[in-house]
Protein backbone atom coordinates (compact mmCIF):
# COMPACT_ATOMS: atom_id res chain seq x y z
CA UNK A 1 0.00 0.00 0.00
CA UNK A 2 1.40 3.37 -0.95
CA UNK A 3 1.63 6.17 1.57
CA UNK A 4 2.59 4.07 4.59
CA UNK A 5 5.91 2.91 5.97
CA UNK A 6 6.79 0.23 8.50
CA UNK A 7 6.29 1.71 11.96
CA UNK A 8 3.73 4.34 10.92
CA UNK A 9 0.97 4.90 13.44
CA UNK A 10 -2.34 4.42 11.63
CA UNK A 11 -6.06 4.07 12.27
CA UNK A 12 -8.74 2.33 10.27
CA UNK A 13 -11.26 -0.47 10.12
CA UNK A 14 -10.12 -3.93 11.17
CA UNK A 15 -10.34 -6.64 8.50
CA UNK A 16 -13.60 -8.58 9.10
CA UNK A 17 -13.03 -11.78 11.03
CA UNK A 18 -9.58 -10.79 12.30
CA UNK A 19 -10.45 -8.85 15.47
CA UNK A 20 -8.91 -5.80 17.02
CA UNK A 21 -8.15 -6.90 20.60
CA UNK A 22 -4.46 -7.44 19.95
CA UNK A 23 -1.21 -5.54 19.91
CA UNK A 24 -1.07 -6.09 16.14
CA UNK A 25 -3.89 -6.68 13.67
CA UNK A 26 -4.80 -6.22 10.02
CA UNK A 27 -6.61 -3.15 8.69
CA UNK A 28 -8.55 -2.57 5.48
CA UNK A 29 -6.07 -0.55 3.41
CA UNK A 30 -8.71 1.60 1.69
CA UNK A 31 -10.06 2.80 5.04
CA UNK A 32 -6.70 3.31 6.77
CA UNK A 33 -5.08 6.70 7.37
CA UNK A 34 -2.07 7.97 9.27
CA UNK A 35 -2.94 8.66 12.91
CA UNK A 36 -2.46 12.34 13.74
CA UNK A 37 0.11 12.71 16.53
CA UNK A 38 -2.27 14.75 18.70
CA UNK A 39 -4.85 11.92 18.82
CA UNK A 40 -4.39 9.22 21.44
CA UNK A 41 -4.52 5.55 20.45
CA UNK A 42 -7.70 5.20 22.52
CA UNK A 43 -9.43 7.98 20.59
CA UNK A 44 -8.03 6.72 17.30
CA UNK A 45 -9.55 3.30 17.96
CA UNK A 46 -13.00 4.86 18.37
CA UNK A 47 -12.93 7.11 15.30
CA UNK A 48 -13.70 4.48 12.63
CA UNK A 49 -16.61 3.06 14.63
CA UNK A 50 -18.08 6.47 15.44
CA UNK A 51 -17.55 7.64 11.87
CA UNK A 52 -19.22 4.58 10.38
CA UNK A 53 -22.16 4.96 12.77
CA UNK A 54 -22.53 8.65 11.95
CA UNK A 55 -22.39 7.95 8.23
CA UNK A 56 -24.97 5.17 8.46
CA UNK A 57 -27.31 7.30 10.56
CA UNK A 58 -27.13 10.33 8.30
CA UNK A 59 -27.67 8.30 5.13
CA UNK A 60 -30.80 6.35 6.12
CA UNK A 61 -32.80 8.87 4.11
CA UNK A 62 -31.44 10.69 1.08
CA UNK A 63 -31.52 14.38 1.97
CA UNK A 64 -30.94 17.23 -0.44
CA UNK A 65 -28.88 20.31 0.44
CA UNK A 66 -30.96 22.63 2.61
CA UNK A 67 -33.08 19.87 4.15
CA UNK A 68 -32.96 19.46 7.91
CA UNK A 69 -31.17 16.98 10.16
CA UNK A 70 -31.95 16.97 13.89
CA UNK A 71 -29.35 15.21 16.04
CA UNK A 72 -30.43 14.37 19.59
CA UNK A 73 -27.25 13.80 21.60
CA UNK A 74 -25.18 15.88 19.21
CA UNK A 75 -22.33 16.44 21.66
CA UNK A 76 -21.00 12.87 21.65
CA UNK A 77 -18.54 11.33 19.22
CA UNK A 78 -21.15 9.98 16.79
CA UNK A 79 -23.27 13.13 17.03
CA UNK A 80 -20.37 15.46 16.32
CA UNK A 81 -19.34 13.41 13.28
CA UNK A 82 -22.96 13.34 12.08
CA UNK A 83 -23.12 17.13 12.38
CA UNK A 84 -19.93 17.46 10.34
CA UNK A 85 -21.30 15.09 7.69
CA UNK A 86 -24.45 17.21 7.62
CA UNK A 87 -22.39 20.35 7.08
CA UNK A 88 -20.47 18.75 4.20
CA UNK A 89 -23.79 17.83 2.54
CA UNK A 90 -25.16 21.32 3.24
CA UNK A 91 -28.00 20.07 5.45
CA UNK A 92 -29.56 22.40 7.98
CA UNK A 93 -28.26 20.72 11.16
CA UNK A 94 -29.81 21.23 14.59
CA UNK A 95 -27.92 19.66 17.49
CA UNK A 96 -29.65 18.96 20.79
CA UNK A 97 -27.62 18.35 23.94
CA UNK A 98 -26.76 19.82 27.34
CA UNK A 99 -25.73 23.48 27.59
CA UNK A 100 -22.12 22.56 28.36
CA UNK A 101 -21.85 21.11 24.83
CA UNK A 102 -23.01 24.33 23.09
CA UNK A 103 -19.62 25.60 21.93
CA UNK A 104 -18.52 22.17 20.71
CA UNK A 105 -21.74 21.58 18.74
CA UNK A 106 -21.77 25.08 17.27
CA UNK A 107 -18.14 24.55 16.15
CA UNK A 108 -19.51 22.01 13.65
CA UNK A 109 -21.79 24.63 12.11
CA UNK A 110 -24.91 23.15 13.72
CA UNK A 111 -27.59 25.23 15.39
CA UNK A 112 -27.57 24.40 19.10
CA UNK A 113 -30.72 23.64 21.10
CA UNK A 114 -30.34 22.95 24.82
CA UNK A 115 -31.91 19.83 26.27
CA UNK A 116 -35.05 20.87 28.14
CA UNK A 117 -38.78 20.27 28.35
CA UNK A 118 -39.16 22.87 25.56
CA UNK A 119 -37.02 21.15 22.90
CA UNK A 120 -39.98 20.44 20.62
CA UNK A 121 -41.11 24.08 20.74
CA UNK A 122 -37.57 25.37 20.13
CA UNK A 123 -37.06 23.05 17.16
CA UNK A 124 -40.47 23.99 15.75
CA UNK A 125 -39.51 27.67 15.99
CA UNK A 126 -36.33 26.96 14.02
CA UNK A 127 -37.93 24.54 11.54
CA UNK A 128 -41.65 25.42 11.30
CA UNK A 129 -42.16 23.01 8.38
CA UNK A 130 -40.80 20.10 10.44
CA UNK A 131 -37.63 18.04 10.46
CA UNK A 132 -36.62 15.90 7.49
CA UNK A 133 -34.62 13.34 9.49
CA UNK A 134 -34.02 12.76 13.20
CA UNK A 135 -30.88 10.98 14.36
CA UNK A 136 -31.52 10.08 18.00
CA UNK A 137 -28.40 9.08 19.92
CA UNK A 138 -29.81 9.36 23.43
CA UNK A 139 -30.30 6.21 25.45
CA UNK A 140 -32.82 6.52 28.25
CA UNK A 141 -32.24 4.45 31.34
Amino acid sequence: MEGFAVGDQVLGLVVPGVGGYAEDTLLVAESTVLKPEEISFTDAAAIPVAGASAYAGTHQVELEPGQSLLINGAGGGVGLMAAQIGRVHKFQVVGVDHEDKRELIESTGAIFVATSDAVAEQVHALLPDGVDIVFDLVVLR
